[in-house]
């Protein structure tokens, strides 16, 4: 009799033991899980006057970065990204809003493509409805008035190649676009972006970057 009670208790500690453990094993699942939700949450990247923009902040390195864009308008959800598309804002430099009266409102988001190469994307809104979208460089830090007319040039190259070749006199075709910021929008300063090309290849092939056009390295005079 009393090694019946005794194996019947030690059954019972057992599916007791065996409860706390499981409970436990959930407890630190729920806490893993919880910590890791942490560093994927909502997050307004943008707030300011009648536009919102709301995406999904992670952490690479403790450095943010932005999926799943959803932007909002007058209350109005006007645009989204894919799930896949890894945005930037540079350093607190991005996203860039503006309002062009009557032109509507245009944004300005980074955004990082293959080779983690940045890049603009610019969408303009009129009405709640996307009226433009364009791809744009990441501009460099050296804003200026080259041509002296007043607005401020934004310049970046869209192309990404390797070298053509070490220490030679030739590269592939990857003009520095000039934008202006007028009060219509970013607009590509076309007599800037020529000037550059000029003379920097000496050719003009248009405005895109290729990599199966191949021109000379000039010298820029000073």
């Amino acid at each position: 009799m009393v090694r019946l009670v005794f194996i019947v208790s030690f059954f019972v500690l057992m599916v007791i033991l065996a409860i706390i453990c499981n409970t436990t094993d959930h407890t630190i699942q729920n806490e893993v899980q919880q910590s890791r939700r942490s560093h994927l949450y909502d997050n307004w990247l943008y707030q300011g006057g009648d536009v919102g923009i709301l995406a999904e902040q992670r952490l690479d390195l403790d450095k943010p970065y932005f999926k799943s864009l959803h932007i909002i308008v007058n209350r109005t959800p006007v645009w989204s990204s894919d799930s896949s598309t890894i945005f930037t804002n540079r350093n607190g430099v991005l996203p860039i809003v503006r309002d062009l009266k009557e032109a509507g409102t245009e944004i300005l988001i980074g955004y990082s493509e293959r080779f983690r190469q940045d890049k603009i994307i610019l969408l303009t809104f009129f009405n709640e409805q996307l009226v433009r979208q364009d791809t744009l460089p990441m501009f460099d830090k050296n804003h200026q008035d080259m041509d002296k007319d007043g607005l401020i040039e934004f310049r970046g190259k869209l192309g990404y190649f390797p070298s053509y070749c070490r220490l030679c006199d030739s590269t592939y075709y990857n003009p520095e676009l000039s934008y202006e910021m007028t009060d219509i929008g970013f607009i590509l300063d076309s007599l800037e972006t020529r000037r550059w090309i000029m003379q920097n290849y000496g050719e003009f092939h248009g405005y895109k970057a290729s990599s199966e056009i191949v021109v000379p390295r000039l010298r820029p005079k000073e």
